[in-house]
């Protein structure tokens, strides 16, 4: 009877079962990876019954798809933590800045990013796509606010955030052009040059932004390309750009 009744104690809620399988998937595949997280591990280390996963979950395949969801994070969930009062310079550091932060320390995403770059499936591509369409919104702004300067700013997102990806996911297999990312020092290096480059570019705009200005003005007094080019020292096509 005493026995019985400590059994009926120790039975959990469908919540805490649901919530223990995927915190057992986590523990898991951030340890193994997904190519080698098995059903028989996530079942021994939630300490259940294969019948009790099959309740909830279709196969391993289903559960893996409610883990990217969970787990996998974008620029929407950076942006949250910023503050809309940042100027487009110091804003464009801290997504970036909140992408190295979050995936350093983040095992489940670096695991997620693993899986999506060498294993194509619907799951992996939907993973990618809503990523993508989730930042398309950030990244048609900021090529609005460039559009004049000849700068992609999307090429250089893409850049900056597939370097993120690539030094973070492999910092332990050792130094990469001479710098240890595994390190706290080799992460303020990233962090700084990242600062670096924001400025740098934002500075480049300010001046695009006065000789634009220029250009306006002159055209406003009827000077033609050539005289433009002349006291300016743009080109032609440099001068039809800017004036679009």
């Amino acid at each position: 009877m005493e026995r019985d009744k400590k059994e009926r104690r120790s039975r959990r809620t469908n919540i805490v079962l649901e919530k223990d399988i995927m915190e057992a998937a986590k523990s898991v595949i951030e340890e193994e990876g997904f190519a080698k997280t098995t059903l028989s591990a996530i079942i021994q280390k939630a300490n259940i019954e294969p019948n009790v996963f099959y309740k909830r979950f279709e196969n391993l395949e289903n559960l893996f798809e409610q883990f990217t969801r969970k787990h996998d994070y974008w620029i929407s969930d950076i942006m949250d933590m910023q503050s809309e009062k940042d100027d487009y310079m110091e804003y464009s550091y801290n997504l970036m800045a909140g992408v190295v932060e979050s995936l350093y320390d983040n095992k489940s995403m670096q695991q997620i990013l693993i899986w999506d770059i060498s294993v194509d499936n619907p799951i992996t591509r939907e993973s990618a796509m809503a990523r993508e369409t989730t930042s398309q919104k950030l990244i048609d702004k900021y090529n609005d606010i460039f559009k004049n300067s000849g700068f992609n700013f999307d090429v250089f997102s893409a850049l900056v955030i597939g370097g993120i990806y690539y030094l973070v996911l492999r910092r332990h297999r050792g130094s990469f052009c001479g710098v240890d990312f595994s390190t706290e020092e080799g992460r303020e290096k990233l962090l700084n040059t990242i600062k670096s480059l924001i400025i740098k570019i934002y500075n480049s705009l300010e001046e695009d932004m006065k000789v634009a200005k220029i250009v306006s003005n002159m055209k406003e007094e009827g000077l033609d390309n050539q005289t433009i080019a002349k006291y300016t020292g743009l080109t032609s096509d440099e001068i039809s750009r800017i004036a679009k």
